[in-house]
């Protein structure tokens, strides 16, 4: 025979803002701290070779590479301090981090809003690698 379900069971269970904000905190200081590291290193092989390196293939899929590690690491921290729905905590901030990608890359790249493949590429690949990220941080845990 089924037991009746505790009614605390039904209650929706709140987001939690420390994980959400933790998630966050890893995504962006982590792609802004390494982004200023890969400049630097590009700044210093262009100095020295007389070569620069910006404007490579590799220099943009590594680029497009750091960006969703971070978003993923986000994703993954975010699902790992919840408490509750850890896959919810990963999915807000990936959208969030969208908004902070949108964001800088209207406010700072090329005049007038141009939109270019990659960077529309990456703005898709935003949040379903955040939700990725707390698949693999926790994957017997409840969505």
């Amino acid at each position: 025979m089924l037991e009746p379900r505790n009614s605390a069971d039904l209650a929706p269970r709140p987001l939690e803002s420390r994980a959400v904000f933790t998630g966050l905190l890893v995504d962006v200081a982590g792609t802004l701290h390494s982004e200023l590291v890969m400049y630097m290193a590009a700044g210093l092989v262009a100095m020295l070779s007389g070569y620069p390196v910006e404007g490579t293939a590799a220099f943009f899929v590594f680029n497009f590479l750091r960006g969703l590690f971070f978003t993923g690491l986000g994703g993954y921290m975010a699902s790992r301090t919840a408490r509750s729905l850890p896959l919810r905590h990963a999915l807000l901030t990936g959208i969030i981090s969208l908004a902070v990608s949108i964001f800088f890359n209207f406010n700072l790249d090329a005049p007038g809003g141009v939109l270019s493949w990659p960077l529309v590429l990456g703005l898709l690949a935003v949040v379903p690698v955040a939700v990725l990220g707390g698949l693999l941080a926790n994957p017997e845990r409840n969505l």
